[in-house]
């Protein structure tokens, strides 16, 4: 090798070896889809046990037994519970090892150890089969079945019993839109958590149209958003025949008892509008063998009365309990009325047992009865519930009640402006007002309001970040309290802003990475007027949207309904959809929104517009998008769509930008106050729980491996290829 090829391949090193170690910083740095957080669906699971779930968790004390069944036969060898709690400032990881003794086909008893603490656990049970051939096709047992939030373990009672109830979430729907639903379901668990309760209840219509689906997102939603809470739900109407309720939430009827002083039971009532005989015996039956319970409450979705107030009766007066027909007075629900016979049987049920409370919604609309019994002198409240998050009489809430386990009194320590208790004055016959308002409510109600603000709040969530926003408008209540969420996540990075005004506090108090999901423990603090904007990130968001027509309808034609489909895409935080302006021919314009639900991630969303244009001659329409991003990066595009005359127009559409693309950048109002930290590890108590499986493979959020393996070969090889060439130059 001469003098002049030496130099020659030195200065190929010099521009080559820059320019490769310039690209493995870059992608070590700003790659963004290397990792990504999973669905909020993530690791939703199909239920083994028939009479248990997350919607029906077995309430016992350290130490004891319990029975379940299971939907089929399994080979089960072993078994555990865990959890993730707060232990004063921090999270703490719970794992204990349960006896597992399977006493026929389905049938397995499980004993818990006497050391085990307070709170709700999943239940692991672990398989020990072997592999079978079915069909010429080998199927192998899982190694484990998860069956999530379904044990509640509790060592001792209050006093006083806390209980918060939702009703009516209509997963994934809402009124005006499912955007609607989606913000109230969010604001209605962080203000439950807000209240701390010992006990959520779920009161029926917890899907919408009874597709699998709803009942996968309201298993996620609550994991997600209520985790360290045992709630018990029942079924409604509009979630059919319970089947697919049944696969995620739990059993359609159930009964749990609370040490010795807490029956409560719940049945299903379906579209008939009242329950079948089969529940109503299931009910007797559960009455009858824990009647020595002081304390009992009865979940049923459909209110037996539709009424506001005192109603002084027995089941057998036919006078004052007549069924309902228009022009009738009477305090019963039309729905009951379909069918007497099973109202008085219940009502009886109810005097007999000295039923201290039936918890209903179905209505969306608030009522309480006060109801004595003549026959045997004791008094039971029925109390109705509007909906937390789909359309109503009044507005979308939440039920808080008390209850004194030595006295049975219930009280109402948050009383809204409006209150009516079981008083019959109201605004509006039998239109109660005793929820907590939460959310939004945009509709028109039955009092002429509309377009309140309560408690705004939303969530929105894309492939790298959670990003969220809270707001209390309620001048008579301060918020305040500790969430506890369980986020689906990816890799093992952390990082959170937080913006607030007006008082608003948002402390990360600690976080734990485990098994693909981020438990974040916090407080939050929200008095009137009180804001704060956070998030929740694996890469900081870097870029701004990007706005492009996917296509048209057809070739835009004067005089005819012309659909643009416009795609918006953030590959980082995501689409705000809150966001997107748009304006044809300089008029603001409507649009559709795909997905229609924020429950999904918006990395990338689709808008739709039906176009018509009124013209005689071919002529040009200015369509503008504004849209930003969840870090608040803003990007504007105008583009030319040609609008031909019929006899004039091409088989394709005609369309530019103009001018080129115009993006800037803008920030919070407030300075924001950024923490990084790295993945809290806390020792097991036992075994940890076996890690899931993760659609992520990455080490880190910050390295896409693949490409920074070539790019060091190729360097590699260079470097191999000049030391060759430069040695045989020698020789």
């Amino acid at each position: 090798m001469n003098t002049v090829e030496k130099k020659a391949l030195l200065v190929i090193i010099a521009l080559v070896l820059p320019i490769l170690l310039s690209s493995l910083t870059s992608v070590a740095t700003t790659s963004p889809t290397s990792i990504q957080i999973p669905p909020i669906t993530y690791n939703v699971t199909e239920l083994v046990a028939a009479d248990i779930g997350p919607g029906a968790p077995v309430i016992v004390k350290p130490g004891d037994s319990f029975n379940i069944t299971l939907i089929a036969p399994l080979n089960i060898s072993a078994g555990y519970i865990w959890t993730v709690a707060p232990s004063g400032s921090k999270l703490v990881l719970r794992n204990y090892t349960v006896n597992v003794v399977k006493t026929g086909a389905t049938q397995l008893t499980i004993k818990l150890p006497q050391e085990v603490q307070d709170g709700v656990y999943d239940l692991v049970l672990v398989s020990g089969g072997s592999c079978t051939s079915v069909n010429d096709a080998l199927i192998c047992p899982l190694p484990y079945y998860t069956i999530p939030r379904s044990v509640t373990v509790i060592s001792g009672l209050p006093r006083v019993l806390k209980i918060v109830e939702n009703t009516d979430l209509h997963f994934i729907s809402g009124q005006p839109d499912p955007i609607a639903g989606d913000l109230n379901r969010f604001s209605a668990a962080v203000v439950t958590s807000f209240l701390n309760p010992h006990l959520v209840l779920w009161l029926g219509d917890v899907g919408d149209t009874a597709a699998i689906k709803e009942y996968q997102m309201a298993q996620a939603y609550r994991y997600t958003f209520y985790y360290p809470y045992p709630v018990l739900s029942i079924p409604g109407n509009h979630d059919g025949d319970g089947k697919s309720y049944s696969k995620y939430i739990g059993p359609v009827r159930w009964y749990r008892v609370l040490g010795d002083k807490l029956l409560i039971v719940g049945i299903f009532s379906t579209e008939s509008g009242y329950p079948s005989w089969e529940d109503l015996s299931f009910l007797a039956q559960t009455l009858e063998t824990y009647s020595s319970i002081p304390l009992k409450l009865v979940l049923v979705h459909h209110p037996p009365f539709y009424y506001q107030g005192t109603v002084v009766s027995r089941y057998d007066d036919e006078n004052t309990l007549k069924p309902y027909a228009p022009g009738v007075s009477t305090p019963v629900s039309s729905y009951w009325s379909n069918n007497m016979t099973a109202f008085r049987i219940f009502l009886k049920l109810v005097e007999d047992y000295n039923v201290t409370a039936v918890l209903s919604g179905h209505t969306h609309r608030d009522f309480f009865v006060n109801y004595t019994s003549t026959r045997t002198g004791t008094t039971t409240y029925f109390l109705t519930f509007t909906t937390s998050a789909h359309g109503s009489a009044s507005y979308d809430g939440i039920g808080y009640f008390e209850i004194d386990l030595e006295t049975g009194e219930i009280s109402f320590p948050i009383r809204t402006p409006w209150w009516n208790g079981f008083s019959s004055k109201t605004l509006r016959p039998n239109l109660a007002l005793n929820s907590i308002p939460v959310g939004i409510y945009i509709p028109q109600n039955n009092l002429g309001w509309s377009n309140r603000e309560y408690i705004p709040m939303r969530m929105i969530y894309s492939q790298t970040a959670y990003v969220f926003s809270m707001e209390n408008k309620l001048d008579w209540l301060n918020l305040s309290g500790e969430i506890v969420w369980s986020l689906p996540w990816a890799g093992d990075a952390f990082n959170s802003t937080v913006n607030t005004d007006n008082g608003g506090v948002f402390q990360v108090l600690d976080h734990i990475i485990l098994n693909g999901r981020l438990i974040l423990y916090a407080r939050i603090s929200l008095p009137y007027l009180g804001k704060i904007s956070a998030s929740l990130h694996i890469v900081k968001d870097t870029s701004p949207p990007n706005i492009v027509i996917k296509g048209f309808s057809r070739t835009p034609t004067l005089n005819r309904t012309i659909v643009i489909y416009i795609r918006l895409s953030d590959r980082e935080w995501g689409i705000d959809p809150f966001s997107i302006k748009v304006w044809f021919n300089d008029q603001l314009f409507n649009y559709s929104y795909a997905p229609g639900t924020i429950t999904t991630q918006t990395n990338e969303v689709e808008i739709s517009l039906n176009t018509v244009l009124r013209s005689t001659a071919t002529t040009n329409a200015t369509l503008k998008i504004q849209v930003s991003d969840n870090s608040g990066k803003v990007s504007n595009k105008t583009f030319i769509v040609t609008y031909f005359a019929p006899q004039e127009a091409p088989q394709k559409p005609v369309y530019y930008e103009y001018p080129p693309s115009e993006v800037t950048t803008t920030s919070p109002t407030e300075t924001p106050s950024t923490t990084t930290s790295p993945a809290t590890t806390t020792p097991p108590e036992t075994t940890p729980p076996p890690p899931t499986t993760s659609p992520v493979t990455a080490p880190s959020p910050f390295v896409d491996m693949t490409v920074v393996a070539v790019i060091l070969i190729v360097t590699i090889i260079i470097l191999m290829v000049s030391i060759y060439l430069y040695r045989r130059g020698r020789h």
